[in-house]
């Protein structure tokens, strides 16, 4: 008797991929608009970060230029690989060509044996990986690098290579290679679940931390005039993310039901993922630049030589409120983060 594995409904499976190849090519247009969006944006906070070049920068802040920049290479082969898959499989109708009862386009991506197909799950996955080391890397610097803080959402990450190890192996070698289906299924049904909620939990942590060092101003007697304020940075924290977020739930929903849709969220999820960090740079740079210029001339800014002894003779206040806005803007100067912060101004001068 053969069991569920083996049970096959040909035809209905055959309308079902006639279904899913037309998302497939909405997905691909989805995917190049956004590359082509993450291109412009990444350009132009690589220019901001070369305005910045003189600059020394501590080692936290190399960290986020350089992943940054490893994310736009790799989305840009990831973009590249895809453009090349879809070609031979419905330019070149590689499938059509190879006989068989699975000869539309769509059974092409779905041969991993291929090094376009394979490297395509692997690139992406990569990408899922860095954002969430990236994202886990800002909530512990921003917590001032307390690992308690961060334990369970890099358990979550540890998870994640885990059970996508497992995964990678079946695609490669599938049933053959002594991974059963049903075995693999439940690593696959947890790959979305599992980034939203690491996503979810560095955002929560660091957009509360930064309402939190907000309220301690406000108690402090700090007040913003005419500056960015620290709300106005969680907030553009929260927005940024939003935009990986809703398609990753979008992915959590539509995943289980098997709707074709999920296709289209698939292909739009990686440039996005590139998108929120460089977005977040660019926004809170040029929030910081807005409220700067419309700041009033009678504001006392610390001279660079009193910053030191100042930020230490006025507590941690001062020194973590621009460590909270420059290490979500790698490329802007201490005096820069803290003509934008609402504690810009010296009390006592």
């Amino acid at each position: 008797m053969a069991g569920p594995d083996f049970e096959f409904n040909f035809e209905a499976q055959r309308a079902k991929d006639l279904t899913e190849q037309v998302y497939m090519l909405a997905g691909f247009w989805v995917e190049t608009l956004l590359y082509g969006i993450y291109v412009v944006l990444f350009i132009g906070s690589v220019k901001l970060m070369i305005k910045r070049r003189s600059e020394r920068h501590p080692p936290s802040k190399i960290v986020f230029i350089t992943l940054i920049i490893l994310m736009f290479v790799l989305t840009t082969y990831w973009t590249g690989v895809n453009v090349y898959r879809f070609i031979r499989a419905y330019a070149l109708m590689i499938m059509a060509t190879s006989g068989g009862p699975f000869n539309l386009p769509i059974h092409y991506f779905r041969f991993f044996a291929t090094w376009d197909n394979f490297s395509y799950v692997i690139v992406s996955s990569l990408l899922f990986w860095m954002a969430d080391f990236l994202a886990i890397y800002r909530c512990y610097i921003i917590w001032e690098r307390s690992r308690r803080v961060v334990a369970l959402p890099f358990l979550l990450l540890l998870v994640s290579i885990g059970t996508n190890g497992v995964n990678f192996h079946f695609f490669l070698y599938g049933p053959r290679g002594g991974i059963p289906f049903r075995t693999v299924k439940p690593l696959l049904d947890f790959v979305y679940p599992g980034h939203l909620a690491q996503n979810v939990l560095t955002t929560g942590l660091i957009a509360y931390k930064i309402w939190k060092r907000h309220v301690v101003s406000q108690a402090a007697g700090v007040r913003a005039s005419s500056t960015v304020t620290l709300l106005s940075v969680a907030r553009i924290v929260v927005e940024s993310a939003m935009l990986y977020t809703l398609q990753m739930l979008a992915l959590v929903i539509l995943h289980p039901l098997e709707h074709p849709a999920r296709l289209v969220f698939q292909a739009a999820i990686v440039p996005s993922t590139g998108i929120v960090f460089v977005l977040i740079s660019i926004r809170v740079h040029l929030a910081v630049e807005e409220k700067a210029e419309k700041a009033p001339a009678t504001s006392v800014l610390f001279p660079s030589w009193a910053h030191a002894s100042e930020m230490e003779e006025n507590g941690p206040s001062m020194s973590r409120t621009h460590s909270l806005i420059s290490m979500l803007h790698p490329s802007l100067k201490r005096d820069e983060a803290l003509r934008g912060s609402p504690e810009r101004r010296y009390v006592g001068v």
